[in-house]
């Protein structure tokens, strides 16, 4: 059987399809910038892990830039889209919680800075925070092309580290991101706030 290739579109389906703290498999995870910093942090501190003693190949991983509110890809905003347009992920609203303020910032440049006016419309009315987890189609997807070709290992090292985010808050992501990878944070308009500083 040939190696299995993957990209960052795998991983970001396999991090949502992987358990978390209730050991159920495609346990939801909260918000567009939970699932960015999610992707920046598998990159930075879970990849090697995972890659270790594996015929498994990444191809292709999105690049992180500092932006406005720590370490940000264009990449992994644009593969949220297209696995909701094209029925492998879904998004519910969280009634009564609207999204968090850095949630909402982040969310509201990247239609700013990357989207046409017509999409930026019919995406500016989403206020509440969103929970996104996988279709009946991205699970059967993910179980035959990757999850059924990880090592025990690897499935392990995937549910720890999901645990670990979807446990924390957001704020307590952003403040382990800016103090640990400050030169991300370079252009951040909350820098002081998340630090606690001036």
């Amino acid at each position: 059987m040939e190696a299995p290739k993957l990209t960052g579109k795998h991983i970001l389906l396999l991090l949502i399809y992987s358990p978390g703290n209730t050991g159920r498999e495609n346990e939801a995870v909260v918000g567009r910038t939970r699932i960015t910093k999610m992707m920046f942090l598998f990159d930075k501190e879970i990849r090697k892990a995972f890659l270790k003693n594996s015929d498994i190949e990444l191809i292709s991983f999105p690049n992180f830039e500092a932006w406005h509110y720590g370490p940000f890809s264009k990449q992994v905003y644009d593969d949220i889209e297209f696995f909701l347009n094209n029925g492998y992920l879904s998004s519910e609203p969280l009634l009564n919680t609207e999204k968090s303020e850095f949630e909402l910032n982040e969310y509201e440049n990247w239609m700013d800075e990357y989207l046409f006016d017509e999409e930026r419309e019919l995406l500016s009315g989403i206020r509440n925070e969103e929970s996104f987890e996988l279709t009946s189609k991205g699970e059967r997807f993910v179980k035959d092309r990757i999850y059924g070709r990880l090592t025990a290992n690897q499935r392990k090292i995937v549910a720890q580290f999901k645990r670990s985010i979807n446990n924390a808050s957001l704020e307590a992501i952003l403040r382990y991101v800016y103090l640990k990878y400050p030169e991300y944070t370079e252009k951040s308009k909350i820098r002081g706030r998340i630090l606690g500083r001036p």
